[in-house]
């Protein structure tokens, strides 16, 4: 009779721990929406991203794969602060921008690397912040040197950035420049450097700081900063450059 009861008890526990493992599953899984839909598809697992794919097993394990312009967000299960970082950027795009910046910081794979920088591309891009997105876009070619990166050339017209993100975007534009043998890529990094380098230029004639050191920003906000989580970034923008002084003539004396 013992045994009975003790086999009884096993088997409920075996099942209670499949319920348990399978509820995990379902929660940690990778999970990808597309855009246009309300619809999401659920308990992936994101495997790679190149050539203008994204490549993940779906619930079966089956190796499928989506074009990357259709898909609008991924939630990585074990990046929970980029799906904060989706939500805070719906409502607030300075916040928002703030805590992609801080989940770049956080990724741990090379994959999850590779898609927030795609999408800080096309957030900079909408905010009008050419040099920005021009900079990630370099670091996406430096993290993997994909032809498909060719048609994420930054639309909107060039910027006026604070000198720590033009400086930082002639950095990782340089640098990308070297290692790219792809010649696509290289015309893309020569045509962003031709915009990008007199921008540059110009606000390092005004910059009376240390300039900053490479890898020590991203989108020309410091990585420190972005570590200690501080809500409100610092302005990515230059200030205005100062008005030329007013020179009073004196006034004219009668003869």
């Amino acid at each position: 009779m013992s045994d009975r009861v003790s086999f009884r008890f096993a088997v409920r526990g075996a099942l209670a721990a499949c319920l348990i493992g399978g509820a995990t599953h379902a929660v940690t899984a990778d999970t990808i929406r597309l855009h246009g839909s309300t619809l999401a598809l659920p308990e992936c697992t994101v495997q790679d991203m190149r050539t203008g794919r994204l490549y993940y097993a779906d619930p079966r394990g089956r190796r499928q794969y989506r074009d990357l312009d259709d898909i609008a967000e991924i939630t990585f299960t074990d990046l929970p602060s980029l799906a904060v970082a989706e939500q805070t950027l719906a409502t607030d795009s300075d916040a928002g921008l703030h805590a992609m910046l801080s989940s770049l910081l956080e990724a741990r794979s090379d994959v999850q690397r590779l898609w927030i920088r795609r999408r800080l591309v096309h957030i900079h891009d909408a905010r009008g912040e050419y040099v920005q997105a021009a900079s990630h876009l370099g670091a996406l070619c430096v993290l993997r040197e994909d032809p498909a990166w060719r048609h994420l050339v930054p639309m909107s017209a060039p910027n006026r950035p604070s000198f720590e993100a033009a400086r930082e975007a002639v950095t990782v534009l340089h640098a990308a420049r070297r290692r790219i043998r792809h010649r696509a890529l290289q015309d893309v990094l020569d045509r962003l450097l031709r915009v990008i380098q007199p921008i540059h230029d110009g606000l390092a004639l005004e910059y009376t700081g240390t300039p900053p050191a490479a890898g020590t920003t991203l989108s020309g906000v410091s990585v420190d900063t972005l570590r200690r989580g501080h809500r409100d970034p610092p302005s990515t923008s230059a200030p205005p450059p100062s008005p030329p002084p007013v020179v009073h003539e004196p006034p004219a004396t009668r003869t």
